[in-house]
Formats: structure tokens, sequence, C-alpha cells
């Protein structure tokens, strides 16, 4: 929840304007990065427990490899939602 919180306020004061898109933004951008660090954290937590589930079929490698592509994709999306907004409003 502390990671959920730093996501939200660092987001939310970085937001050019004070008004309801930032909310929007903040509340989207946690939700997005949150549901991310709340599905590593569990990862992690399981390969502590298994750590030979890691190497079976390299499942582990696959998964981190999908989990990078996933990250950037919604970065990137994110990025040019907010770079399209800004320059709508010039």
């Amino acid at each position: 929840m502390l990671a959920l919180a730093l996501l939200f306020v660092v987001e939310l004061f970085r937001s050019p304007g004070y008004d309801g898109e930032a909310l929007v933004r903040a509340v989207a951008f946690t939700a997005v990065y949150g549901g991310l660090v709340v599905l590593a954290i569990e990862g992690g937590a399981y390969l502590f427990e298994r750590p030979e589930a890691a190497l079976e079929g390299f499942v582990g490698v696959t998964v981190l490899a999908v989990s990078i592509v996933v990250a950037a994709l919604a970065y990137f999306l994110f990025l040019a939602v907010t770079t399209a907004t800004r320059s709508d409003e010039r």
C-alpha cells in the first residue's frame, strides 16, 4: 500500500495543472503501475519459496520478459497520451 500511495502522490504532484484531469491521470497511473508492483511482489514471494519454479520450462524467464514488455508498452502509452494532451492545449 505504501508503494501505491507513493506512486499516486508523485504522479499527482508531477502534473502541470491541479484539476480533475491530473487526478484521473494519477489514479490511472497508480492502477496500472500499482498492479504491476503488486504482481511483482507476489511473484517475488512465490519465487522466494519455490526458486526452482523460475527455471522449470523457462517459465520464470518468459514471465520476466513479458513483464518487461508490458511495463514498457504501458509507460509508452501513458507518455503518448499525456504528451498528446499537452500538445493539444498549446
